[in-house]
């Protein structure tokens, strides 16, 4: 069955759809001034910061495998023996005059890939830990060289 109703001159609509497409306009339109008024009063977004910067780096050379103090210093590393916490970043520099290759425990840690002489590759070490691990770092291509660099996990947040 079919609803009816009737309008009358002046009176307001008895009809839902009609009542329904003006409170839907008058909604947007609140809306619409809404958005509009907080627009102006809210603060431009910003992007946090993150430093890349090391703080160790591993240096390939001829004779063999150096660890650094990267130039981001943090008192939680250190290079004898190079022991850094979890999300540490890592730089691995290439000081030699061929290609090299570094991998930490066979690949399954980190693989830089081929490294081309003087190129460097930065390394975020974020896998979750809850252990003290530490990861036998090998060069491939050239002579054999390694080193152990030590992660500890990251202290709990408070």
């Amino acid at each position: 069955m079919w609803e009816t109703s009737t309008v009358r001159p002046g009176s307001p609509s008895r009809r839902p759809a009609a009542r329904s497409r003006r409170a839907l306009a008058a909604l947007a339109v609140t809306a619409t001034a809404s958005v509009t008024g907080c627009a102006a009063a809210a603060p431009e977004p910003t992007v946090p910061s993150v430093s890349f910067a090391p703080k160790l780096v591993l240096e390939i050379t001829d004779g063999g495998l150096r660890w650094q103090p990267g130039p981001r210093a943090d008192a939680t590393v250190s290079v004898d023996p190079a022991r850094v916490p979890q999300g540490t970043v890592v730089d691995i520099a290439n000081r030699t005059g061929s290609d090299r290759r570094v991998v930490g425990d066979d690949g399954k840690a980190f693989d830089t890939g081929t490294l081309r002489p003087g190129e460097t590759t930065t390394l975020a070490l974020t896998t979750p830990i809850t252990a003290e691990q530490t990861v036998t770092v090998r060069t491939r291509g050239g002579p054999d060289a390694s080193t152990a660099l030590v992660v500890v996990p990251r202290p709990a947040e408070r």
